[in-house]
């Protein structure tokens, strides 16, 4: 029975491998759609954030940093650890 066990637990393993792989919202994701937050936009999630200060902590590349300041809020504030300034000074000036 533990054997039986075992080959299951290794096939699902293995479709949830392929499912990953093969999922549309994981390939747009890939080729650089930002699925979580138009899907977010869509449902009004970001309604009443006009005007706003928002605060992102963790913006490494700053493609979500580009998306937050098409909310027009009053004031972007993207917090990063030290060691990533040069990366985050490079795209920082191409916001807003």
């Amino acid at each position: 029975m533990a054997k039986y066990s075992k080959i299951r637990t290794i096939i699902l393993h293995i479709r949830n491998l392929w499912m990953k792989l093969v999922d549309p919202r994981r390939i747009d994701e890939l080729v650089g759609k930002r699925v979580v937050f138009n899907r977010l936009k869509e449902k009004g999630f970001f309604s009443g954030f006009e005007g706003k200060r928002i605060l992102e902590i963790g913006p490494k590349h700053g493609k979500d940093t580009m998306l937050l300041a098409t909310l027009n809020p009053s004031e972007l504030v993207p917090i990063d650890l030290p060691e990533k300034y040069s990366m985050v000074r490079e795209w920082l000036p191409h916001i807003r």
